[in-house]
């Protein structure tokens, strides 16, 4: 049995008061778990609260990842292209051309990316709703807003490597290999 009370004044004062109105209606009735609703509520929720957190974290983690992996390749792929970029500079190709082609070339895997995985999220959107809360499997302001943010943090991770290749020095380029 529960027994749910509403005061103006301190919840935690009235304990003592309350055991003894129960006490009056019958001594053999224990009061015992005395808890304010704010703790109750936030007890019956803990579990999915815990899970959001990790499900959370375990996003911005593979967020970060992703990130740096994309950093990675574009990294490598304009280290590669030192000398082709070099000769391109040379021939009188200008700095923000040559960042737009890096960008470019980035942001289309990027785009694959994304088209992908949002034709996945809809196709696996049936398997989803059992772990989904709030929302549906393909709620598009949620698919979205995450394929913008993806984008987003591509576009970062796409951009230093890009401006990387923008500042080589073609006389230095050349005579690398």
């Amino acid at each position: 049995m529960s027994l749910f009370v509403r005061t103006e004044n301190d919840p935690r004062g009235i304990v003592g008061a309350l055991r003894i109105a129960v006490a009056e209606l019958d001594k053999d009735v224990p009061l015992y778990r005395v808890r304010l609703l704010p703790d109750y509520l936030s007890a019956s929720i803990a579990q999915p609260r815990f899970n959001a957190v990790l499900v959370g974290l375990f996003s911005a983690i593979s967020l970060f990842l992703a990130a740096a992996g994309l950093f990675g390749v574009m990294s490598y792929a304009v280290t590669q292209r030192t000398r082709e970029i070099g000769i391109r500079l040379a021939l009188g190709a200008q700095r923000s051309d040559v960042l737009k082609m890096i960008l470019r070339e980035g942001m289309r895997l990027v785009a694959f990316g994304v088209v992908t995985g949002i034709v996945a999220v809809l196709l696996m959107g049936r398997l989803l709703r059992s772990v989904l809360y709030g929302i549906g499997a393909t709620d598009p302001p949620t698919i979205f807003g995450v394929a913008i943010l993806l984008a987003a943090v591509a576009l970062i991770a796409c951009w230093w490597p890009a401006h990387c290749a923008s500042a080589v020095d073609p006389v230095i380029a050349l005579r690398s290999e």
